[in-house]
């Protein structure tokens, strides 16, 4: 029985992932142009600068905050 679950979790997972591909490669859905591949603004609103002073207008930056670097 598990061997069956498992053959048919494997070609569900097939299936799906077959159609997923197929969707993709629509043309309609293209990649953006290369000097649009790093801009987030294409694909999301981006917030401004000052964010967290626009989000809460009582924010304070704390200097007393550890900051850590990683090697």
């Amino acid at each position: 029985m598990q061997a069956a679950a498992l053959g048919c979790s494997i070609a569900i997972a097939l299936v799906g992932g077959t159609i997923t591909g197929l969707i993709l490669h629509l043309p309609f859905l293209g990649q953006p142009p290369d000097q649009n591949c790093y801009d987030d603004s294409v694909y999301w609103e981006v917030p401004s600068e000052k964010f967290p002073q626009e989000c809460n207008p009582d924010y304070q930056e704390d200097d007393s905050k550890v900051i850590v670097e990683a090697l």
